[in-house]
């Protein structure tokens, strides 16, 4: 695993300077285009970069400097779906933490798939049968250490390596497809994969209104919870319900200057709820955080109760 982490994406001590630019188009799950963007990133160094995500909205522009990681543009919008694919493709694989349970071989439905090697966690059914690999798992080429599938936590848990390319002795997919309940979500195509020879170091300076980034702090949950002014309650999964399922989700969340949910990431929970909170959540409201008068980004734990008593329900704790 420790090979395949360091030949699929582009990262380590043997990467030169790079440029990568791709074209994204977002689905929702009747296949109706909902948004396209690019992501952009000019890479010479951990502090040393030029990373763009832009939809038809609003752009926002990070640069690693020496001192930190500064921001620029419509700060306000969250645009994870781009900055997702762009861990895709760049760090695809986590060695961290002991979620390496074994490998095996094991069938996987895509463009082109055969036969491929995977490896991750193996858990259960909530009937006590052995289920497939379960987040975060991989799925490798046979015959190559290249990256097919991963399997994840979030908004799109399964993302699928299309048309993979060897550039500096990596793999990269040309073409990513990004599924959610087996259905593709987001489309990704890698327009530019190249060296740079030579690069211009204006060319990394932040603009004059860039900020850092992050600027935030971090509050409880409880205190979370007392900014909040809408809460859709999340959908309880009938799956779940019929498996009479049910416990408490916590996520990680950022929530930014307008309010807004920048992004959730699972912590821990049921897997089967797991989803149904961060749909929620990426539509709740808060009142912004003022941290010297100021609006400021706010890094919080969110915790989404699922309960089936008096009757199915869930909602923030």
């Amino acid at each position: 695993m420790q090979l395949a982490a360091n030949l699929n994406g582009l990262t380590g001590p043997d990467v030169q300077p790079w440029h990568i630019k791709a074209t994204l188009t977002l689905h929702d799950q009747s296949g109706n285009v909902t948004g396209q963007g690019t992501y952009e990133e000019f890479w010479a160094g951990e502090t040393k970069y030029r990373r763009s995500y832009s939809d038809s909205e609003s752009t926002e522009t990070y640069y690693g400097t020496a001192t930190g990681v500064m921001r620029s543009g419509s700060l306000g919008s969250p645009l994870e779906p781009y900055t997702l694919v762009r861990d895709e493709i760049v760090n695809p694989i986590s060695t961290n933490g002991q979620w390496l349970d074994r490998a095996s071989s094991q069938q996987v439905h895509g463009k082109g798939d055969g036969k491929l090697i995977c490896a991750g966690i193996t858990g259960a059914t909530a009937f006590g049968q052995t289920a497939h690999f379960v987040a975060p798992s991989y799925c490798f080429d046979p015959v190559l250490p290249a990256l097919r599938v991963s399997v994840r936590w979030g908004q799109i848990t399964q993302f699928l390596h299309n048309n993979v390319v060897s550039f500096q002795g990596h793999y990269l997919p040309r073409d990513l497809v990004g599924l959610r309940d087996e259905r593709p979500v987001l489309e990704l195509h890698l327009d530019t994969i190249e060296k740079i020879a030579t690069f211009n170091a204006a060319d990394f300076v932040p603009p004059p209104d860039a900020k850092p980034w992050p600027t935030s702090v971090t509050i409880s949950s409880a205190e979370a919870q007392q900014l909040h002014l809408e809460q859709p309650a999340p959908v309880y999964p009938p799956i779940a319900v019929a498996a009479r399922i049910q416990g408490t989700v916590v996520l990680h969340a950022i929530l930014g200057q307008n309010g807004r949910v920048l992004s959730s990431k699972v912590v821990t929970g049921p897997a089967m709820l797991q989803q149904a909170a961060l749909d929620a959540v990426r539509n709740w409201t808060y009142h912004p955080y003022l941290l010297n008068n100021k609006p400021a980004d706010v890094n919080t734990t969110i915790n989404v109760v699922f309960s089936l008593s008096p009757r199915p329900h869930a909602a923030a704790q």
